[in-house]
């Protein structure tokens, strides 16, 4: 899979046409609507009926709950050990084991995965976006921090849905929205013009908002 887009703004819209298309196309949208409803108890939406009582009993939160309670009562941990049995091969484990431990307390990784556990108890899927911001302080001279985002699978757009392995996937478009003020920076750091960037239009502004849990 390429790390870096190497297009257009015209070719990437039209991969995100096709991402959306795909994923309307099997009724991913309405689905995850549907389900969020019934997770959070609004059963009735839709249901023009209102003489009628309306009762709810919401097994299937309590379900969902008590399962995730089940799953991420453990800790989640990364043990790294060495072929070879030398001193400094123990060492360098050691310090992996560690980093790749102070990383996932530092991202909030427990808590993270307990999310990504209830969208695929919800929706079907879960996915964990990690990436480096180069921004973080870290209290020396050298910045960078990795980071943890939980994803909808509503805002995971694939190259290829038909290939089940991710690292053969032409590419990944992660859908998000942001400050006009960040997509400019953002912009200007690879060399666009930033005053190009138009806010979206009215009409279009909240077109996905149901899916911005």
């Amino acid at each position: 899979m390429k790390t870096e887009f190497d297009g257009t703004p015209d070719t990437l819209w039209r991969e995100y046409s096709d991402g959306t298309y795909y994923n309307e196309s099997i009724g991913l949208y309405e689905t995850v609507r549907k389900n969020e409803n019934f997770f959070i108890g609004n059963q009735w939406e839709g249901v023009n009926a209102p003489d009628l009582e309306k009762p709810v009993l919401n097994v299937l939160k309590r379900c969902v709950s008590y399962f995730l309670a089940m799953l991420s009562s453990d800790a989640v941990a990364v043990n790294i050990e060495a072929f070879d049995d030398n001193s400094a091969a123990r060492l360098a484990s050691g310090i992996l084991s560690s980093e790749i431990g102070r990383v996932f307390e530092r991202a909030n990784m427990r808590e993270k995965l307990r999310d990504m556990l209830r969208n695929c108890c919800v929706d079907g899927d879960g996915c964990i976006y990690l990436y480096m911001d180069s921004e973080a302080g870290t209290g020396q001279e050298m910045k960078g921090e990795i980071r943890a985002d939980v994803l909808e699978n509503t805002k995971v757009l694939f190259g290829n849905p038909y290939v089940h392995d991710v690292q053969s996937q032409p590419y990944i478009i992660v859908v998000q929205r942001m400050l006009l003020s960040d997509a400019m920076r953002l912009a200007k750091d690879a060399g666009v013009d930033p005053d190009a960037i138009r806010p979206d239009e009215e009409s279009g502004r909240y077109a996905n908002e149901e899916f911005d849990r």
